[in-house]
């Protein structure tokens, strides 16, 4: 009745996009920290949809299926969800416009490069290292930033976000090697993930 695939490997892709609109809808309303919030859940969804695919038996068209659907799903979720925390900020000066800009290319590029390199796992196996900045980190590196609005001037604290952005924007095509988290290391970041909601949530 409906294209597409609905297995388990893809729920948590689809969940992810569920707490980027969510948190769209936030942001739009005022509701900045937990548009924030969002984010990290978003992040959390990504992390994982990729163990739980490769755990479940797919044939070609659904891995095919799957490597194209995380990455749009990542563009919601990193890039352009960021770009809307941002203007619902206020952050709209004419550079900012050009570092989103940058981000929003950046993040693209890596997402498409990265396909590249998934779909030929048959030649060289599977990935161990990322090429530029994975777009994901976003959803840790933006809240854990976030936390220093609560003790920076307001003007000081956009300075920072700005430039943390551009920072980003640089490292996403920028050809160095990231180790590719696995093992029980992944299962630290939802304590992570965890701690920074909660001290995000006492703040307010």
């Amino acid at each position: 009745m409906f294209i597409g695939y609905y297995n388990r490997s893809v729920i948590l892709t689809y969940l992810g996009v569920c707490f980027s609109i969510f948190g769209i809808n936030l942001a739009f309303s005022g509701h900045i920290s937990y548009a924030f919030l969002c984010l990290l859940g978003a992040g959390i969804c990504d992390i994982f949809d990729g163990p739980i695919a490769r755990k479940t038996k797919r044939n070609k068209k659904e891995k095919m299926f799957g490597v194209e659907i995380d990455s749009l799903s990542d563009i919601v979720n990193f890039v352009i969800f960021p770009i809307v925390i941002f203007h619902c900020m206020g952050y709209e000066n004419w550079y900012q416009n050009i570092i989103y800009t940058m981000f929003a290319l950046g993040g693209v590029i890596r997402l498409g490069f990265f396909n590249v390199e998934a779909l030929s796992f048959h030649v060289t196996g599977p990935v161990k290292y990322y090429h530029g900045l994975p777009v994901t980190t976003t959803s840790f590196i933006l809240p854990i930033v976030y936390l220093l609005s609560f003790v920076l001037k307001a003007n000081v604290f956009e300075t920072v976000m700005t430039i943390t952005t551009l920072v980003i924007a640089f490292l996403f095509t920028f050809d160095f090697k990231v180790k590719k988290i696995t093992g029980k290391v992944l299962y630290l970041l939802p304590l992570l993930a965890l701690i920074i909601a909660v001290v995000i949530l006492s703040l307010l």
